[in-house]
Parts: structure tokens; sequence; C-alpha cells
């Protein structure tokens, strides 16, 4: 009877192996599966190298193995399914906090294979770092698409740090920040209760302190007619803003209009779109692009070009917490190749 449970466990684990291959496309993880497997149920592999080596050798296989199953387990995890992260600034205030520990999700928007040694969890550890390219990786094959509102984590290109912020802007959008309220499409975001701004309180017309008030807390506020945001002019911050040029008389609270590049749509090239989308093409193509300036030209390739054509989708990200945290109003768009996963919940 047990014999027969195992055989049905194996043999159920063993199509579980079967449509992970045909999901992933990876053979040699298919066939370290079967094997963990196997000697967890039917032991057919354990029980051959019983009668093969002697007692000493089979107890030293046998440590290795499971020293192997251990790491083995937790690199396939964190590869395909969850992630654990620290939240190390209060930009997603008062969702969530800094300190905070999260578990993201990966099977939401398709896991990212590692293209190279050092992108496998704990391999740095063994490996010499190689050299990161921004040439994408691999994705697989999501159960859902990428929302507006989702909070993800993301990095802005390979190797680079990690961020966990609120998607906001989609691809095909134009996004704009009026006086801190952000437009999409000409429309009105909503806000939710948990966003976070930095509020100037004033009494008889004098500042007396400035603090941050969630969308909630502001409504619980009992001197609403005393404080108001604290909404920055133009003309201020601009060389930390994207894409840091000075004609562009944006800050944090008042932004854009910019449109967000979509796969398969072309944009023309001027100097404007230039300043934009520049590192965008460089990152797509692994190429430089060239302005001419006095032909008012681009070169790429060598060639001139007049428009280009988006390999990938992009996305505009938010913190919560508007007046203190660094998103795509500093760094830019987000590639779709560079969003690890979704948040699942934090601990």
């Amino acid at each position: 009877m047990k014999l027969k449970f195992r055989q049905l466990a194996f043999l159920l684990l063993c199509c579980l192996s079967i449509v992970f291959l045909v999901w992933s496309k990876q053979w040699i993880i298919f066939s370290i599966l079967i094997l963990i497997f196997d000697s967890l149920t039917t032991k057919f592999i354990p029980r051959f190298l019983i009668k093969k080596f002697n007692v000493k050798v089979n107890e030293v296989l046998k440590y290795f193995w499971y020293l192997f199953v251990i790491i083995f387990v937790a690199i396939f995890c964190r590869v395909f399914f969850f992630e654990l992260y620290f939240i190390p600034s209060s930009s997603m205030e008062k969702e969530l906090s800094q300190g905070d520990i999260v578990i993201t999700e990966k099977l939401s928007f398709g896991p990212i294979l590692p293209s190279n040694k050092s992108e496998i969890p704990f391999a740095k550890l063994l490996f010499k770092l190689e050299i990161m390219t921004n040439k994408p990786n691999q994705r697989l094959r999501g159960i859902s698409e990428i929302k507006r509102n989702d909070i993800v984590v993301f990095k802005r290109k390979k190797g680079n740090r990690t961020y966990i912020k609120r998607v906001i802007g989609m691809p095909n959008d134009t996004l704009q920040i009026k006086d801190s309220k952000v437009f999409i499409n000409s429309s009105l975001l909503p806000e939710d209760k948990n966003y976070t701004f930095e509020y100037k309180f004033r009494d008889n017309n004098v500042m007396k302190q400035l603090f941050l008030l969630s969308n909630e807390e502001y409504q619980k506020f009992g001197l609403k007619n005393k404080i108001k945001r604290n909404i920055y002019p133009h003309f201020s911050e601009v060389e930390h803003i994207f894409p840091k040029e000075k004609i562009f008389d944006w800050n944090r609270d008042n932004y854009g209009g910019i449109w967000i590049p979509k796969k398969g749509k072309t944009v023309l090239l001027n100097k404007d779109s230039f300043l934009f989308y520049r590192s965008i093409i460089e990152q797509e193509t692994n190429k430089k692009i060239k302005y001419i300036e006095n032909s008012n030209s681009f070169l790429f390739d060598d060639k001139k070009i007049e428009k280009y054509t988006f390999k990938y989708d992009y996305y505009f990200m938010l913190g919560d917490n508007r007046h203190f945290s660094r998103d795509s109003r500093m760094i830019g768009f987000v590639s779709e190749n560079f969003i690890q996963g979704k948040l699942l919940f934090k601990i």
C-alpha cells in the first residue's frame, strides 16, 4: 500500500514537473526536480546507489545530497516564485514603512530568468561577478498583466539598486502632475487614502511647521483652514528631475506632460523627444545615438534616423510618500523587463 502511494505521489509530482518544463523550457531544472521527487517518494536512485557503493560513500553522498537540495530549493523558489525585500526608506509611507520586510511574488508578471551566473541568488558567494549589460533577460509567461496601482519591485537597469513603488503611468499614457495632483490623459487620477504629502501649518499667515499627513489623516485633521500642501514652485529642484534639463521647469509637484513609451509605438525624434527617450533607445539597442545640433539631426549606428519604434512597454512609478520619494520623476521610465515582482504581503 505504501509503495503504491509513493508511486502515485511520484507520478503526480512528475506531472507537475512536466507542466513546469512546458512553461519554462528549463531541462536541467526539470531533471533535478525529478531526482528530488524520486528521493522523496519511490527512492529508486537511492536504492541503486546503496547497491553500487559501500556504506561510508553512501553516507557522504547522502549529506552532500541534502545540502544540494536545500540550496537548490532556496534558489528555485527565489528565481521562480517568491523573494523577500527590506524596505530601505519611507518613500511608500503609509502603505509600507521603513524597515518593513515584504514578500513579493513573481508568477503574476512572470519570473525573470538569470542571464549569467552573477544573477543567480547566492551565486555571488561562489562565482566571480561578470560584467553586467543592459540586454534584457528572458521573462517567462505570467498569469496576469501589470496594472495601474500595483505595488511592484523593480530595477532601473540591470545590476542597479532595487526599488519598490506604485505603478501610476501605463504604456501609451500621457502623464502630468499639477500642484501634486496626477492627471492621466488629462483626467484626474483619484488619490488613495494612504498617499502622503508634506503640509505646512500657518498661523496669522506665518508658517509655523512642516509635517507629513496621509490623505486619511488630513481628513481627520481639525485645522484644515490653517494647513495646506507644501507645493514646490516652478524652477525648483530642476537638477534632480528627469530628464534633468533646465529647459523644463518641472519639479516633484508640477511635472510633465510626458508620454510613456509603448511597445510597437513610434516616436518622431526632435530635440525634446531626444531628451526624454535617448536612454531608452540606447538601452534597447545597446548602441549610442548622437544629436547633431548644426543640422538638427540624429545619428544612430552612423546612419541618420528620424523616428524610433519601441521594443518594450514602459511604466511610470511613484512612491506613496509623494514629497519624499525617489521615483520616475527622478529616474525616468521603467522597462517591463526590469520589473521583478508584485507585492504579496508584508511580514
